[in-house]
């Protein structure tokens, strides 16, 4: 490996990089969050859909609590 030349960047390029890249980065957070909380709902609220347990109007009061306690 000691004989395989590197590039070393500059810090500002470093610094410019992270400020560009660091937006997407939040960004996928964000939706990886977006879609556990989906994740889970589905998996809560399929099967007693499925078996009558659970109306669609019950079910739409549910998620939109579980949306708002993920804001």
């Amino acid at each position: 490996m000691k004989s395989i030349e590197m590039l070393k960047p500059t810090d500002n390029l470093v610094k410019l990089f992270d400020a560009r890249i660091g937006k997407f980065d939040s960004q996928i957070e964000i939706k990886s969050e977006e879609i556990d909380v989906l994740t889970q709902l589905r998996d809560t609220l399929l099967p007693q859909l499925i078996s009558g347990k659970l109306r669609v109007p019950k079910a739409m009061l549910a998620v939109e609590r579980a949306l708002q306690k993920g804001e």
